[in-house]
């Protein structure tokens, strides 16, 4: 499995199941994953996409940069590199591959909380990085269990069945407003102001990451993205073409057409991991 993505770089559709290290390809783990990563109509990219392995569980990082400030690229790669390296860090991995239920989901809250903590770090010596912020969406995948965290508007979605189970609230304007009843969630992306945040990292606020866990049986499908991606995508929409992709790639093709067809690439960063779990045979989803 590859150790990063740079954020840089634009990246197609990628299928790389045959790349997983052995330990993960059992019935009840990952069989296939792709990923993608886009500076949309922006002059940089600065999100920030990291996949990798680690005790025999697979994760995914996206942490999008807040591009109205100062840093945004920069404060995105320090907080992927900060939650990589306690998710790869031999007690990270160890600690993150023996915990189950509450235990696992708290500590990866805690991950986080760090990597806000490294980030504020960074901006006490650094006065271009002051007012950097980042978000951060994370899922780690093994052992037929999904753990995930997120801190702003980056989010996880699970499925399960062919249909949307969970996804990770927002910290935004527009999650707020779904939260009090105002809007349904598919209306959050028309919500007037719904990109101001609410919480980030990197904040002079306490962040308090949001967390989950699931168990994941045969068939499910998870996806990591950035609002750049979800924006344009809708949720009903994502399930369509869950049902129609024989693949983590075909998934991903058909949702790509959709944010192309919706941005024309002229938007915001779009950034999305997606994988597909249980058995191998991933037709008929």
């Amino acid at each position: 499995m590859p150790a990063a993505v740079p954020h840089e770089a634009a990246s197609m559709p990628h299928d790389t199941a045959s790349a997983l290290p052995e330990e993960t390809s059992g019935p009840d783990l990952i069989c296939d994953y792709a990923w993608y990563t886009n500076a949309g109509g922006c002059p940089e990219n600065q999100d920030v996409l990291r996949l990798g392995s680690a005790g025999g569980r697979a994760y995914a990082v996206v942490c999008d940069g807040l591009g109205g400030m100062a840093g945004g690229s920069a404060a995105a790669a320090i907080c992927t590199d900060a939650i990589t390296a306690a998710i790869e860090s031999e007690d990270g991995g160890a600690g993150v591959l023996d915990m189950v239920g509450e235990r696992s989901e708290a500590w990866l809250g805690r991950v986080l909380a760090e990597a806000h903590q490294a980030l504020m770090r960074e901006q006490a010596t650094s006065p271009a990085l002051r007012q950097a912020r980042s978000t951060a969406a994370v899922v780690v995948i093994g052992g037929g269990e999904l753990v995930w965290a997120t801190v702003g508007d980056s989010r996880v979605y699970r499925f399960q069945g062919g249909r949307l189970a969970e996804v990770s609230p927002d910290d935004s304007a527009g999650g707020a407003a779904f939260r009090r009843g105002d809007v349904d969630h598919e209306a959050i992306r028309l919500y007037d102001g719904r990109s101001h945040l609410t919480a980030a990292l990197g904040d002079d606020r306490d962040v308090t990451p949001h967390t989950g866990r699931a168990t994941l049986q045969d068939g499910g499908a998870v996806l990591v993205c950035s609002d750049g991606f979800w924006e344009y995508v809708w949720d009903l929409e994502m399930e369509v073409d869950l049902a129609k992709a024989e693949s983590a790639a075909g998934w991903l093709e058909l949702m790509l057409l959709r944010l192309v067809e919706g941005s024309g690439l002229e938007g915001d960063n779009a950034s999305v991991a997606v994988f597909v779990v249980g058995g191998c045979d991933c037709g008929g989803l």
